[in-house]
C-alpha cells in the first residue's frame, strides 16, 4: 500500500519551516516591545547615522520593508524613527518590495533550485504581500522547475541509502518536498526523466 505523501511529515516540522517561524516571531516580539515601551536598550544610532547605514545596506543588494524594519528594531529605533526612515528610503527608490520579490524568486529558483512553496513561505515571512509574491512567482518557467527537480533528484540519489528501493524513493520524495516542490511536480518531472532514460537505453 502506497504511503500518503502527507504522512511523511506527520509530527515533523521541516527545517525551512522552523526558520520561517523564527523570522516571523522575531518581528512580532520586537514590535510588541515597541508597542508597550519595554525596550531594554537605548537606540544604537542617531536617526541620521541609522539612515546612512541603511542607505549603504540598500545599495549593496535588494531589500524589503520587512528586513529594514527588523534591522532598525534590532538597533533600538523607535516606531516614529522607523516610519520616517522607511518613507525616506522609499522616496529615494532605495527599496521596493516588488523588486525585492522578483530578485528573490529569480535567485532562489534559478540558482538554488527552490520550489514555489518554499519561496512563497520565505517571502511571506518577510511580510511581502500576496499580490507581490504571486506576480514574482509568475515569472518562473515551468520547464525550468521540472529541470531543477530532475537535476536535484539525480544528484541526491547518489547519496541516499535505504533498506530497499521504496525507502530510497520516499527519502528522495521528502528531500524534494523540503525544497518546496509539490508532489505533482515531482511525479511529472521524475516520470519524464524515466522516459528519457528508457529512450537512451533502448533506442
Amino acid at each position: 500500500m502506497m504511503m500518503p505523501i502527507t504522512a511523511i511529515f506527520k509530527n515533523r516540522r521541516p527545517t525551512c519551516l522552523r526558520r520561517h517561524l523564527n523570522h516571523a516571531l522575531r518581528i512580532q516580539i520586537l514590535k510588541r516591545f515597541h508597542r508597550f515601551g519595554t525596550m531594554a536598550f537605548p537606540p544604537q544610532y542617531s536617526d541620521e547615522k541609522m539612515h546612512a547605514k541603511l542607505v549603504d545596506w540598500c545599495n549593496k543588494a535588494e531589500r524589503c520593508r520587512g528586513d529594514l524594519e527588523l534591522k532598525m528594531r534590532r538597533w533600538g529605533a523607535s516606531n516614529e524613527s522607523i516610519s520616517q526612515s522607511i518613507e525616506r528610503l522609499q522616496k529615494s527608490n532605495l527599496f521596493d518590495d516588488s523588486r525585492f520579490a522578483s530578485a528573490f524568486v529569480h535567485d532562489k529558483s534559478s540558482l538554488q533550485r527552490w520550489g514555489v512553496r518554499k519561496i512563497r513561505m520565505y517571502l511571506k515571512a518577510k511580510s511581502i504581500s500576496d499580490d507581490e509574491i504571486n506576480a514574482a512567482l509568475a515569472s518562473i518557467d515551468q520547464e525550468e522547475v521540472l529541470g531543477n527537480i530532475q537535476q536535484l533528484a539525480t544528484m541526491k540519489l547518489r547519496s541516499i541509502k535505504g533498506k530497499n528501493e521504496y525507502e530510497r524513493k520516499m527519502k528522495l520524495l521528502q528531500f524534494l518536498m523540503r525544497k518546496g516542490f509539490t508532489s505533482d511536480q515531482i511525479k511529472l518531472a521524475l516520470a519524464i526523466q524515466s522516459e528519457n532514460d528508457d529512450d537512451i537505453n533502448h533506442p
